[in-house]
């Protein structure tokens, strides 16, 4: 679902080119509940048994329309709500499906009253097709339609997500904790997968059973799927068993001490395979005798033990790992600063005042 932009240049003005995205074949290979519309750019939603645009209806209800816009407050003040512009999902980042999807749930009381009003002939099919049983009845949190669970598991399931990644850019992130957190974070998954837990509201709407047996064994199979695919693809992605954030886990003090075994298979991933010096355990008899007096995060801890003692072989391990970035985060980051500080308009600064004004703007 993709739509650009463009701008060419000729000896008439500027004009705006718009390349709407059609349907991609591929998309069924990754996603079981759709398939290929009459026409190109329509595809059928097989939960919503329903076409809808592959561009994006919700958004694009109220991006230009102002009028549009005064309707919803209209609304938002019958359900006594404030006011919430809709956020637009960015189909080349994924995960802006959370903030899109935690805008719309949260407003969503006001924005089903805003399309069951406008009724079947003046409402995008994709949307109507989720609201089209609650004309007369509108329903609320506590129970939900069959199509609303959707929107509540997949609510749940990309917050999980973005709590990881929000962990992994967080500068505090050390390359010690990366293992820990991506296994806790598959594990869960696999859990969630094995209990046949798909969040709390979805788990009260089914105890309820007034959803139809078949309605339930569909939502059901549907979900585990997402489940096993977002498994695969963190083991696509991450290396959980031969990964060398699995040997820097070991400098992660929040689950205990290193062992001596642990320490030398990191000395020769990070020291060239060169045999360790003796030293080194020395130093870590003396780091374990002062391991529980330690307080604070596992970085907290390593700067309080080397501040106190003198153990240069078990610092070198330890700087090793911490300079190694967990994410493309912070890189991403100084391309955009340096964006905008090399502009177009400032093209003939040298590197050395570029990098002055990073160094500025990062500190």
């Amino acid at each position: 679902m993709e739509e650009e932009e463009a701008f060419t240049s000729s000896a008439t003005p500027l004009k705006k080119i718009r390349r709407m995205c059609h349907y991609n074949k591929d998309w069924e290979n990754k996603y079981s509940w759709i398939t290929k519309a009459n026409v190109d750019t329509r595809a059928y939603c097989k939960i919503c048994r329903n076409e809808f645009a592959v561009a994006e209806d919700l958004k694009g209800e109220f991006f230009h329309a102002a009028k549009k816009r005064q309707d919803l407050k209209v609304c938002f003040e019958f359900y006594e709500s404030k006011f919430k512009e809709v956020l637009r999902h960015v189909p080349t980042r994924w995960l802006s499906l959370f903030k899109a999807l935690d805008r719309v749930l949260s407003s969503w009381g006001p924005l089903k009253k805003y399309f069951l009003e406008l009724g079947v002939n003046n409402c995008s099919p994709a949307i109507w097709a989720i609201i089209k049983d609650q004309k007369d009845n509108p329903t609320t949190e506590t129970n939900p339609t069959y199509t609303e669970l959707y929107l509540y598991f997949t609510h749940n399931f990309m917050a999980s997500f973005q709590e990881v990644l929000l962990l992994l850019e967080n500068n505090d992130t050390l390359a010690f904790s990366l293992h820990n957190i991506m296994t806790q974070f598959r594990d869960t998954i696999v859990k969630k997968n094995y209990d046949e837990h798909f969040g709390m509201k979805v788990r009260m709407s089914m105890n309820k059973k007034y959803l139809s047996d078949e309605e339930t064994q569909e939502f059901k199979k549907l979900a585990l799927i997402a489940y096993q695919r977002a498994v695969a693809y963190l083991e696509k992605w991450f290396q959980f068993e031969n990964s060398v954030f699995r040997s820097f886990s070991c400098l992660d003090l929040e689950r205990g001490l290193p062992t001596l075994d642990q320490l030398i298979e990191l000395w020769t991933l990070t020291r060239s395979n060169d045999t360790p010096p003796e030293a080194l355990y020395s130093e870590l008899a003396i780091f374990s005798s002062v391991y529980q007096s330690l307080e604070g995060k596992s970085v907290d801890m390593w700067c309080s033990f080397f501040s106190k003692e003198s153990a240069p072989n078990l610092l070198k391990l330890v700087q090793h790992v911490c300079s190694i970035p967990v994410s493309n985060a912070f890189v991403e980051r100084i391309f955009n600063v340096m964006g905008n500080i090399w502009t177009n308009e400032r093209n003939r600064l040298g590197l050395e005042t570029v990098k002055s004004e990073l160094c500025v703007f990062l500190t």
